[in-house]
């Protein structure tokens, strides 16, 4: 969900495109879209400032781009993109 507009959302019923990411322990994240591995990079956690306030914030970058951690728990990891006009993700496992 996000956009210039704000308002653009996509699912994968809208897109007909499930996109997954799969996090190993040796530091690598898999991105798939609709079952097909479409890249495997390095990731980072770290702690940082962003867009939205002046408070350090946990930071997800891989692929170069920083996505903000939102939220985080056992079924779902929500990401919010570090620029104006951005992108809100959000992964259900």
């Amino acid at each position: 969900m996000g956009s210039i507009t704000g308002n653009s959302v996509e699912t994968p019923t809208s897109t007909g495109i499930e996109r997954k990411l799969v996090f190993t322990n040796d530091g690598k994240v898999m991105v798939y879209a609709t079952g097909q591995e479409t890249r495997s990079v390095a990731y980072e956690i770290k702690q940082g400032k962003t867009i939205f306030d002046d408070l350090d914030h946990n930071l997800l970058v891989f692929d170069g781009m920083t996505y903000v951690i939102s939220h985080i728990d056992a079924s779902s990891l929500i990401l919010d993109d570090n620029f104006p006009d951005g992108y809100h993700f959000h992964y259900k496992r």
